[in-house]
């Protein structure tokens, strides 16, 4: 007896620029979470994921900015050896340590890059005299066949 079973085509992985600006950020959550889905990743684990890199987008934005020059903000997508997504976010700014709370802040913030790790197996922050990377990693689960996601 011989069996085949035909495997789904490869997904590539995907890289953007966006401007230093949140409404950018749609743009890239509209992305990330088709690319998740071509891959067949978990409803949990897309909701995790994407929750991280928009953290690290966002902190990005607020804290990234360059000296001169336009502020922007890369991302990159991709899989691993292993299978696990790999996501880096990069912007062209100088990593600042965090500062006395902004009194007139209506949330408390800070909470980012606890987030991140909380949803995310590996964290790393990578400061250079270029820009600040971040890059998160994550294995990944698909849902049992012939189950179905709320919403889906």
């Amino acid at each position: 007896v011989l069996a085949a079973h035909r495997l789904p085509a490869p997904v590539a992985g995907w890289a953007m620029n966006l401007p230093a600006d949140p409404l950018a950020l749609r743009e890239l959550r509209r992305r990330l979470r088709d690319w998740l889905r071509d891959l067949g990743v978990s409803l949990s684990d897309r909701t995790d994921v994407e929750l991280a890199v928009w953290e690290a987008a966002v902190n990005a934005i607020e804290h990234g900015r360059p000296v001169a020059g336009p502020a922007t903000v890369t991302v990159r997508a991709g899989l691993d050896m292993a299978g696990r997504a790999v996501i880096q976010v990069s912007d062209r700014g100088r990593w600042r340590p965090p500062g006395p709370p902004d009194p007139g802040r209506k949330w408390p913030g800070g909470q980012g890059l606890m987030v991140i790790s909380q949803a995310a197996d590996e964290l790393d922050i990578a400061p250079g005299p270029q820009g600040t990377t971040v890059t998160l990693c994550r294995r990944l689960s698909r849902p049992a066949t012939g189950q179905a996601e709320p919403g889906e």
